[in-house]
């Protein structure tokens, strides 16, 4: 598994100039753009919290992981993927909120990292998948197979 110093110095890095990140993804890698689209920042803010949930749950069930909030997996150069998160975002409270809504229990590690472009920050969660399967609270669950996230059936749960 990648670590985190790498991701950090391929985010900074002139790589993304060179292709899109989407080509740089694997089973354990993924980036997110921060989605603006909700109107208000505490539902974006909520948007967001799921979609990271989604991706930890789908990381630890893939073996464990790192995906990047704030970072276009599709556009080619850094001006124009690396977007950023908002810059008061709470890493402790995105840890918590991914604790306590995972079964069993996720803990991540949520790295800020300082970028020249978009709002400034963009952040990396890792985490390990050490007991799976792992499933949201509510019961939803996925698993990293490649660059995908595919949902957690009987079948898979049972392999």
């Amino acid at each position: 598994m990648r670590t985190v110093n790498s991701i950090i110095e391929l985010i900074l890095s002139n790589t993304l100039d060179h292709v899109i990140a989407d080509q740089i993804e694997g089973q354990d890698l993924d980036f997110k753009e921060w989605s603006y689209r909700a109107n208000g920042f505490k539902t974006q803010l909520k948007d967001n919290y799921k979609k990271m949930l989604h991706m930890a749950v789908c990381m630890a069930n893939g073996g464990g992981g790192h995906v990047v909030f704030g970072i276009a997996d599709n556009k080619i150069g850094r001006e124009e993927s690396i977007l950023g998160v908002p810059i008061n975002i709470d890493v402790d409270e995105v840890a918590n909120y991914i604790y306590q809504k995972t079964e069993p229990r996720i803990q991540v590690k949520v790295t800020e990292v300082d970028v020249p472009y978009g709002t400034g920050k963009v952040l990396i969660i890792s985490m390990t998948g050490e007991t799976p399967p792992y499933t949201q609270s509510d019961g939803k669950g996925s698993v990293r197979q490649g660059k995908d996230c595919l949902p957690l059936t009987g079948t898979i749960r049972r392999q």
